[in-house]
């Protein structure tokens, strides 16, 4: 896998949901909870691209964490500017969250217009609920927001995820 830049990331993600159709049944949530499980298992790796895209990839594959207890402490994202490293910003996104989704999950599966924005119990906005669209619009978030720069660390995949969460 040579991907290089956010522009190769987005094409990346594109082949990978094709590829995948609709074969991934998993909520939001349980992807993100397999995806925490590989982000900690490469937790002293160096972060690229290339890394990124295997994350995201082999998390389809992997089962997810139990969800954790301490967990709901999460109530709110990190903040970018204060986080202490890109390890740590990226893993408190994740946890984030997974903990907002669990808490919407029933206030959200009758609202039919949810993809048009909502706001979660914590006062956080979400526009996008399943797997597809928040890979997909992460990738294209970063695309617009990075361009073909090639710089990519721990707080690129942070950025990434909220950008899942965010961006339409």
């Amino acid at each position: 896998m040579n991907i290089q830049t956010p522009i190769d990331l987005s094409a990346h993600v594109d082949r990978m949901l094709q590829e995948r159709g609709s074969r991934s049944d998993a909520s939001l949530e349980s992807y993100l909870r397999s995806l925490y499980v590989n982000v900690l298992s490469y937790k002293n790796e160096v972060m690229t691209y290339s890394l990124v895209g295997k994350l995201l990839e082999q998390s389809f594959d992997t089962a997810p964490i139990q969800y954790m207890e301490e967990w709901n402490q999460c109530s709110r994202p990190p903040v970018l500017e204060t986080a202490i490293d890109g390890f740590t910003y990226t893993r408190e996104v994740l946890q984030f969250h997974i903990f907002d989704l669990r808490e919407m999950e029933r206030q959200e599966e009758e609202n039919r217009y949810r993809f048009l924005g909502t706001t979660s119990r914590t006062n956080h906005t979400w526009y996008n609920f399943d797997v597809h669209s928040y890979l997909e619009c992460a990738a294209s978030g970063l695309e617009d927001r990075l361009g073909d720069d090639p710089h990519c660390d721990w707080f690129t995949l942070g950025v990434f995820l909220e950008l899942g969460r965010l961006y339409e």
